[in-house]
């Protein structure tokens, strides 16, 4: 878990330059409601305007791109996952 932890607070560090940093999603928010469940990644949901700028940042820490959509991304660094849906609607 610490590891996961760890890639957290480096995501979150890179990810203070978008107009709308990403929401922790999945199994590891899920640990903030007391609900413990098996996860081997992290998952965001992030503004879809902010794509191109969330890939820039995540190949410059080393992460590779498994697949990206409109929709969603994937990226892989050894065996840290980290995973994005994309939101098309404005934050409210």
């Amino acid at each position: 878990m610490a590891r996961l932890v760890d890639q957290i607070k480096e995501a979150l560090a890179a990810f203070k330059c978008l107009k709308t940093p990403p929401a922790l999603i999945g199994g590891l928010a899920l640990a903030a409601h007391n609900v413990v469940r098996a996860t081997q990644d992290v998952d965001f949901l992030a503004d879809a305007a902010d794509a191109d700028a969330l890939d820039a940042i995540l190949l410059d820490l080393g992460y590779r791109c498994l697949h990206r959509s409109e929709d969603a991304a994937n990226y892989l660094r050894g065996d840290d996952g980290m995973d994005f849906l994309f939101a098309h609607r404005p934050s409210t």
